[in-house]
């Protein structure tokens, strides 16, 4: 009879020998330090090891295992986003910094909201609590991701192989793990099944496009100079700007009220 747990634990097992692969790789090609974010994601999945270890010999403490390995592998996968927006404008300060900081702003609004309601969340299910977060982190990066892909469209910014392999296979997952989080709202018996092997396949398809895109450096091509990102960037901040001092300002004559 066929088990899809062996199936999901076989592909699991695939992925870990693909993580060991692409690092191997980044370390023969001395990519490490260009994409260190990424390569630091990529370790951190090979924590797997651990939980596919746990699932075996302890299945009693898979869950233990489980949650904070994943917790670890969430947090640094928004690293990820920040490393793909650090190079897709690479060659524009102001308008890179901008983007930064809105990513990381969106980042710890949703772990902080998460603290906050963690006490109660906790007390009805420590399952349903990290799922949420898993879910509402997920949806930043995918409406990252998004965006990256709309600035990249709209400005015709060019990329070298190595950004686009990373942006596809992490948007491969990205796409494949928010499927599978919907199970925690539409949970059926036949979606379950389905979803066990869905989440490592994607990473597994995402590994395999990572390790042929990143099997050698490949810089971007030089941008082209009248790709008005910057001055755009600058409009939008003057226009951020005054509008704070005029929203500082009404807040101001409120209070004398």
């Amino acid at each position: 009879m066929f088990n899809l747990r062996m199936f999901s634990q076989v592909i699991s097992w695939g992925g870990n020998a693909l993580e060991v692969a692409v690092l191997f790789r980044a370390v023969r090609a001395g990519m490490l330090r260009i994409y260190s974010f990424f390569y630091i994601y990529i370790a951190s999945t090979t924590l797997g090891i651990v939980v596919s270890l746990a699932y075996w010999l302890a299945p009693q403490h898979y869950a233990d295992w489980y949650w904070p390995v994943q917790l670890i592998t969430l947090i640094l996968g928004c690293g990820v986003v920040l490393e793909l927006l650090r190079h897709v404008l690479g060659a524009y300060p102001g308008a890179r910094k901008f983007a930064v900081r809105i990513a990381v702003f969106a980042f710890c609004a949703a772990l902080l909201l998460a603290i906050g309601f963690a006490p109660l969340s906790f007390a009805r299910s420590i399952n349903g609590s990290m799922a949420g977060l898993e879910r509402n982190l997920r949806v930043i990066q995918a409406a990252l991701l998004v965006s990256i892909l709309f600035l990249i469209a709209y400005y015709g910014i060019r990329m070298g192989p190595n950004l686009r392999g990373m942006i596809l296979g992490y948007g491969i997952y990205i796409g494949a793990s928010l499927m599978t989080l919907a199970e925690t709202v539409y949970s059926t018996m036949r979606f379950h099944q389905f979803w066990i092997i869905i989440q490592p396949s994607s990473l597994l398809l995402a590994l395999i496009v990572w390790l042929v895109a990143l099997w050698s450096f490949e810089p971007n091509p030089v941008p082209d100079p009248a790709i008005p990102v910057e001055m755009d960037y600058e409009l939008l901040a003057s226009r951020t700007r005054r509008a704070l001092r005029a929203t500082r300002s009404y807040l101001g004559r409120a209070s004398r009220l």
